[in-house]
């Protein structure tokens, strides 16, 4: 197996220079390119260039293929978009399920960079959040009777995602699951009974920043301008901070989403109006951002039960003191730094104020951060997504002889 040359179809609906599953997905397809035939299926065509530029990545110049819906498809499944009022249906990701599921005798290994996937059969899936389970869970649950579990099994199937995607759950169950995070390994043992494997993400190296004493005393907040990202409350963390006489200016690199466009222009409407202390960075560039981050001494987010927080790794590999939402990956990111980690906007005020005010305290924090950034490099993620990759080839080959009828059945998803 060690030298074999695998095929590898991986999934992920939009590969551009969004977020964060956009930063595992450009770093899945370069760690495993650079030994295996590596294709990708997309809902549009892939910006490997933009992904290269922003995380480092080497995608242009590797021979990746890329596969996409038919036109006819996409069509039909945009129409249906556009009519569905929930901004955050994943009909997009439905399709794509079904197009892996043909797909998938063509290849050794089926992965999904976007979450929890019915890829026909054994495939390998990495996990942010469950974002199915409480369906799962409905649908499952013990001690309800038979026919609120049948009402709830039917409901579920009638979604019209569920219908075009022909999701299953028991196929889904049966991939290999990479968790971003402890926490999400906990929720995914949850919500399906299900092990999973934690593999933490990918974050790309920032440029190396100023010497402290050149730094401007400014915190960075990064994030999408949705209500999720809580950058509302920053903005009101850091008023009151300065209330109390510290000067501190604040730096918002976002852009307004089409999930949630009207609440991203209110928001922008409120950065804009308020005060020069606050700066609203729109379109900023991967470059721009570490040359940003790399001037200030702070960062800071608040968002509850983040699923892991890239941005966070990224502000503390540019050298940034963070201050983070407790109780979510970031929290397992800064590990045990005393005083960076809040629960409410009165403690993280307290604790911003306290540090801002003893040179020791920002000494010994930034001392701590400097040992956490290296967990979480390019490099770690890239070996440790290969080991898994064959892992499963390895697990599946033990199970049946390799070339049997059975492994073919297998890889197809058929009994």
């Amino acid at each position: 197996m060690a030298d074999r040359r695998l095929r590898v179809l991986v999934l992920h609906p939009r590969l551009e220079p969004v977020g964060g599953a956009e930063v595992v997905a450009a770093w899945a397809l370069d760690a495993l390119s650079r030994d295996h035939d590596v294709d990708v299926l997309a809902w549009t065509e892939p910006d490997l260039e933009g992904l290269d530029r922003d995380y480092g990545t080497s995608l242009a110049s590797r021979a990746i293929g890329i596969r996409l819906p038919p036109t006819w498809l996409r069509v039909a499944v945009e129409t249906a978009q556009r009519l569905d009022f929930d901004p955050w249906s994943v009909q997009r990701f439905a399709a794509l399920m079904r197009i892996a599921r043909s797909l998938r005798r063509h290849y050794d290994v089926v992965l999904c960079t976007y979450g929890e996937a019915d890829l026909g059969g054994a495939g390998i899936q990495y996990v942010y959040l469950p974002w199915c389970g409480t369906a799962y869970r409905d649908g499952t649950k013990p001690g309800e009777s038979m026919a609120r579990r049948a009402r709830a099994r039917i409901g579920f199937a009638l979604r019209p995602w569920r219908l075009l995607s022909g999701f299953s759950f028991d196929r889904m169950r049966s991939n290999l699951t990479l968790a971003v995070s402890e926490g999400t390994a906990t929720r995914v043992l949850a919500a399906y009974d299900l092990d999973a494997t934690v593999l933490h993400p990918p974050i790309p190296v920032a440029a190396e920043g100023l010497p402290w004493a050149q730094r401007e005393n400014g915190f960075v907040c990064i994030g999408r301008l949705v209500a999720d990202k809580r950058i509302d409350r920053v903005l009101e963390i850091l008023r009151r901070v300065r209330e109390r006489g510290d000067e501190v200016s604040l730096h918002v690199v976002g852009n307004v989403q089409d999930e949630e466009p009207g609440y991203g222009r209110a928001l922008v409407d409120r950065l804009e109006s308020a005060g020069p202390w606050v700066t609203l960075h729109r379109g900023l560039s991967r470059t721009e951002l570490a040359a940003l981050l790399a001037r200030q001494r702070f960062g800071i987010h608040a968002m509850v039960d983040e699923p892991f927080g890239i941005v966070v790794g990224e502000m503390i590999r540019a050298g940034c003191v963070t201050f983070v939402q407790g109780g979510g990956g970031p929290e397992s990111i800064v590990g045990d730094a005393p005083g960076l980690v809040f629960r409410d906007q009165d403690e993280a005020v307290e604790r911003i104020v306290a540090m801002l005010r003893s040179p020791s305290a920002q000494e010994a924090a930034i001392s701590h951060l400097a040992t956490r950034a290296d967990l979480f490099g390019t490099e770690r993620f890239a070996e440790g997504l290969r080991h898994a990759v064959r892992s499963f080839v390895e697990s599946a080959e033990r199970e049946v002889a390799p070339g049997s009828r059975a492994v073919d059945r297998a890889r197809r998803g058929r009994p």
